[in-house]
């Protein structure tokens, strides 16, 4: 989005995008122990150091080659973002089990104290990754689209 200059608006669906990735998957495993077939963050650990080390290995963990996870482990989306002026929209459901709501109330956070008003925060209670709501067993879609539209 900054290197494209007809791109006029960025709509983020569960991306996190305050934390690096390595952070939201120690948060994952904090919250869900043995989510990655992993039992302590020691273990996590050494699969990232294991991940840097062959960093250019197509050699699979969780479905993707060590070669993706190395490119984006340690960075945050944030480093991006904060730089862009044009609006953005994120879109978060609060029982997020992929990628830790946390990670996305971190970059509404840093927008509000860096009074960067183009950030468009939505969370929406008891929905996961794809914005269901178990609870009341309804998807939340027809809700986001609404919010999307008012939004543009």
């Amino acid at each position: 989005a900054s290197r494209v200059k007809r791109i006029t608006h960025l709509v983020l669906f569960g991306s996190g995008g305050g934390w690096s990735q390595e952070t939201e998957l120690k948060v994952l495993l904090k919250e869900h122990p043995g989510y990655f077939g992993i039992d302590s963050e020691y273990n996590l650990q050494n699969k990232f150091d294991e991940i840097h080390s062959d960093s250019l290995s197509l050699k699979l963990w969780l479905g993707h080659p060590y070669i993706r996870w190395s490119s984006y482990l340690k960075d945050s989306s944030l480093i991006y973002l904060k730089d862009l002026e044009i609006p953005i929209a994120v879109f978060h459901g609060a029982v997020d089990e992929n990628v830790p709501v946390g990670s996305a109330r971190e970059l509404n956070k840093y927008f509000q104290a860096n009074n960067k008003t183009n950030l468009t925060y939505y969370e929406y209670q008891n929905c996961d990754h794809s914005f269901f709501d178990f609870k009341k067993k309804i998807s939340f879609y027809p809700q986001i689209e609404t919010d999307l539209i008012k939004w543009l």
